[in-house]
């Protein structure tokens, strides 16, 4: 009587190719939605970050009833802020109420690493130029009309650009958008928020209350941004 042959427990080629297969599908079906869930939680770790700057600039002002500024001035040049430290580094404007380049220089962990600077401020907000408020001095944020709409911080752009951490007028491209193509917003009300996009940015420029990439027109020309007592 012959003994029955056995099969011996191990794949073919074909079933092996099989399940690497499903295997891929399986990888590409899930690799986008944890690339997805990983960019949502960098992108609340910068919204952190913003917050925490948006009520260091809360505490200045509350401590000196206007904006700090963006820069240092020179004893040579007291009506221009452009020098260092800025606002964001040690030594600073910000320093006393943050205490940490780690928040103010390289708080968005999608930007850290790519760029020198991860935030942006708006240059009328935390002047550079004496000139950008007139003969009226600093900011004050009482005059503000509609703060839920002036634009304080936004996220940076320009790769090595150490230092020069503002908005310019000929820099519209300086907003990054590291968030899906969007970007996180800190406003002159306190809130902070996420756009999905430039174009949830820019809005109409032929509203009164356009106001969010405010370095188009200066403060003081812009009857909408302040106060009739400006």
């Amino acid at each position: 009587m012959k003994a029955r042959s056995l099969r011996v427990g191990c794949f073919t080629l074909i079933e092996l190719l099989v399940v690497v297969a499903i295997i891929a599908i399986l990888a590409s079906m899930l690799l986008p939605a944890l690339s997805k869930a990983r960019g949502r939680a960098q992108q609340t770790s910068c919204m952190g970050s913003m917050k925490q700057i948006g009520m260091g600039i809360g505490m200045y002002v509350d401590e000196w009833d206007y904006y700090p500024s963006g820069g240092s001035n020179k004893a040579t040049d007291l009506t221009h802020y452009y020098y260092a430290p800025w606002w964001a580094w040690k030594g600073g404007s910000l320093w006393p109420y943050v205490g940490s380049t780690e928040v103010t220089r390289s708080g968005c962990p999608t930007s850290r690493g790519r760029l020198l600077e991860s935030y942006l401020v708006n240059r009328l907000a935390l002047v550079i130029y004496g000139s950008d408020t007139g003969s009226h001095g600093f900011v004050k944020p009482n005059r503000l009309q509609v703060p839920e709409s002036f634009l304080l911080v936004t996220e940076f752009n320009i790769p090595n650009r150490n230092g020069y951490n503002y908005f310019e007028y000929s820099q519209t491209d300086s907003v990054g958008r590291w968030h899906n193509g969007g970007m996180n917003i800190a406003w002159a009300d306190g809130h902070i928020s996420g756009l999905p996009n430039m174009a949830a940015l820019i809005g109409s420029r032929y509203n009164t209350n356009y106001v969010k990439l405010s370095w188009m027109n200066p403060v003081y020309n812009t009857p909408s941004l302040v106060a009739s007592n400006w």
